[in-house]
């Protein structure tokens, strides 16, 4: 039995029944060139109409601009979230290229943010260590008022914060610095950590500026970014496996937020319009590239198999003691629990 065809005038008639903008003729077929309606050779959409299938991806695309509010969306970010919402009939190097422009937007972003701070462009001087503490300290009190108020009261949290921001910012670039010039800040923020004045041993220390180091290459403003590196490397070496990174962010995430319910940019009162706008549309696919630095790590890869049965159970632990480990810091930077003397 043929499948039922529906006219393209009926289905766009469908569309604005549901509420949603009506795409134009070219854009319907910029989609179906792409690959989006569920089509597996590209090209332009037949002439006589669509099956059922193909209307509800055209509803679900229409849905999809309607939420992102701009006029004009690239097929790439109409594939990641297709593919975000469970898709797997579209193009994995779409996903891929979508992911890579998100990373170089947040680098022109990061930039742009930690340039603001200083004089004179200082953000591309990160490799000297004063430069990297003073935007650290600018950041901190900005971070620190707008973000958390209510550590803003504390001289400890500020100074924890620029701490941490400083070494992170400075060993985006210079990924094994000289430790003793840094050591007084990595025994700074190992102690208030801990949760222990007393000093700890150089090899706790040194490890936590190895993943100080690894965390912050996230950060980088070149090619060698480590998102920008692992995203290019599955659209050239194995697409699909793209999938298993936007899974599992797309699983996982209401699990973080609920923990976390500022990540969730509606719910953030110091976030204007137009920024929570933003947050919405690239945290996820952000969140994507950065899982994808870890699609050889055993654990994730477990991790994930547990999500895809159902079973967040794991997850939700893992989430829960991050947010107890971050309770806890805050409660004492926010105190002053931890003496100056101590450090």
């Amino acid at each position: 039995m043929e499948e039922q065809v529906i006219p393209r005038r009926e289905v766009l008639q469908q569309i604005a029944r549901a509420g949603y903008s009506v795409p134009g003729d070219d854009q319907v077929d910029r989609w179906h060139s792409a690959g989006l309606l569920c089509e597996s050779r590209p090209g332009r959409s037949p002439a006589y109409g669509y099956t059922a299938i193909q209307r509800d991806r055209l509803i679900s695309i229409a849905r999809i601009l309607a939420r992102l509010e701009s006029k004009r969306v690239r097929s790439s970010e109409i594939a990641f979230w297709l593919c975000y919402e469970g898709a797997r009939d579209i193009s994995p190097e779409l996903v891929c290229e979508h992911l890579d422009l998100t990373v170089r937007l947040f680098q022109g972003f990061w930039l742009r943010t930690i340039n603001g701070l200083g004089r004179r462009n200082e953000g591309f001087h990160l490799g000297i260590l004063g430069t990297a503490k003073k935007l650290g300290g600018y950041l901190a009190r900005k971070i620190v008022l707008k973000v958390i108020p209510s550590l803003g009261r504390s001289s400890l949290a500020r100074e924890v914060a620029a701490a941490l921001i400083a070494l992170v910012l400075h060993t985006s670039v210079r990924p094994s610095p000289p430790f003793g010039a840094i050591a007084r800040d990595v025994r700074q923020l190992a102690v208030v950590i801990g949760n222990n004045p007393n000093p700890p041993a150089e090899q706790v220390l040194q490890t936590l500026l190895s993943e100080t180091s690894e965390f912050s290459q996230l950060l980088r403003l070149d090619g060698e970014n480590a998102m920008l590196m692992a995203v290019r490397e599955i659209a050239t070496g194995n697409p699909t496996s793209v999938y298993w990174a936007v899974e599992l962010v797309a699983r996982s995430l209401p699990a973080v937020v609920s923990a976390f319910p500022r990540m969730n940019a509606s719910d953030t009162d110091w976030l204007g319009p137009k920024d929570k706008q933003v947050v919405d549309r690239f945290l996820a696919p952000l969140l994507c590239a950065m899982t994808a630095t870890c699609r050889d790590n055993e654990y994730s890869k477990k991790l994930a198999q547990q999500v895809r049965a159902g079973n967040m159970e794991r997850i939700i632990a893992d989430v829960q003691l991050v947010k107890q480990w971050a309770d806890q810091v805050g409660r004492t930077i926010s105190f002053g629990k931890v003496s100056h003397e101590s450090i």
